[in-house]
C-alpha cells in the first residue's frame, strides 16, 4: 500500500527516509497528514514506524511490519490436502512405532532414501496406494523427503553451532 500525501503518492521507502518526511512535513505544516486509507499519520503513528526495524515498510490502516519473514501461510493455504495425506502418514507411522520415533532410527538417511525409493518404484509399477497403510504412496514419499529436508537441515544447524561455539571456546574471531 501506498502513502497518500495531498497530491501525491509515495511507493514503499526505506522507514528512516519515510519517518524524516513524515516529521519534516507536520514540522513546516502544524498538520497531521492522512493516508490513502483516510487514516492519520500523526507523532505517535511516526515513533512507531522509527522504531521498528522494517527497511520495506508498507503503511496502512492496518500496521504489520512482516516484510521479508516467510509467509508459512502459502504452505497451509495452498495445500492443505497434501499436508493432510502426509500427516495422515505420520499418524501410521505414531501408531505402528511411536510419535517422532522417525528421529532416533540409526542410519536414519539411508534409511529414508530406501524407503522413499521403495514409495516411488511402486508407483512406477502402477501402484498408488501402499498395500500396509492404505496411503498413497506420494504422500509416503513425500513424508521420507520431509524427514530427509529435517535431518539434514538439523545437521547443518548442529554444524553451524559446533562452528560458531569453537571460535568461541577458541578465542576466533
Amino acid at each position: 500500500m501506498r502513502i497518500r500525501w495531498p497530491d501525491m503518492q509515495l511507493p514503499p521507502i526505506n522507514r528512516r527516509v519515510l519517518v524524516d518526511a513524515l516529521t519534516f512535513q507536520m514540522m513546516t505544516t502544524g498538520n497531521d497528514m492522512s493516508t490513502a486509507d483516510g487514516s492519520w499519520v500523526n507523532e505517535q503513528r511516526i515513533e512507531r514506524i522509527g522504531q521498528n526495524g522494517n527497511e520495506g515498510l508498507h503503511y496502512g490502516a492496518g500496521l504489520k511490519f512482516d516484510h521479508g519473514k516467510v509467509r508459512i501461510e502459502l504452505l497451509i493455504q495452498g495445500m492443505p490436502r497434501a499436508l493432510e495425506s502426509v500427516a495422515q502418514v505420520l499418524t501410521f507411522g505414531a501408531e505402528k512405532y511411536a510419535a517422532h520415533s522417525w528421529l532416533h532410527v540409526e542410519d536414519n538417511t539411508n534409511r529414508y532414501w530406501g524407503a522413499k525409493l521403495r514409495h516411488e518404484i511402486a508407483r512406477a509399477k502402477g501402484e498408488s496406494n501402499d498395500q500396509e497403510s492404505g496411503l498413497l504412496h506420494l504422500a509416503h514419499e513425500a513424508c521420507n523427503s520431509l524427514f530427509l529436508l529435517e535431518i539434514a537441515l538439523r545437521e547443518r544447524e548442529e554444524k553451524h553451532h559446533i562452528a560458531g561455539v569453537s571460535k568461541m571456546v577458541g578465542g576466533g574471531q
